[in-house]
């Protein structure tokens, strides 16, 4: 059950990431805060790596 959650977190920022860092787009920041909460629980469960990164280049986009 803990891996199912890890990777749905995960599939979360990865949608996000293509959504926003791929298409060049600014950012909400509601939308990243809620992201940030994701990444939190992604965390907390064990997970890293990839979405790390993910989460530092959603961080850095513009605000819209």
């Amino acid at each position: 059950m803990r891996e199912a959650n890890i990777n749905l977190l995960r599939e979360v920022i990865r949608w996000n990431y293509q959504q926003y860092v791929k298409k060049e787009k600014s950012i909400d920041e509601d939308d990243l805060a809620h992201l940030e909460e994701v990444y939190e629980a992604y965390s907390r469960l064990g997970g890293n790596g990839t979405a790390t990164r993910w989460m530092n280049e959603l961080k850095n986009l513009p605000r819209s």
